[in-house]
């Protein structure tokens, strides 16, 4: 889903839900959604 749709969906600002999804990123130790992706599937 993209960011636009998300921020639409739950009523917040795109640039909230940009921040929210970098600190998730931040916290599991990657730095885009492929990374994310790649680091989850293996286990």
């Amino acid at each position: 889903m993209s960011y636009t749709k998300i921020a639409k969906s739950i009523h917040i600002s795109e640039h909230t839900v940009k921040v929210h999804i970098r600190n998730i990123y931040s916290k599991l130790k990657v730095k885009n959604k492929v990374e994310l992706i790649l680091k989850y599937s293996e286990k």
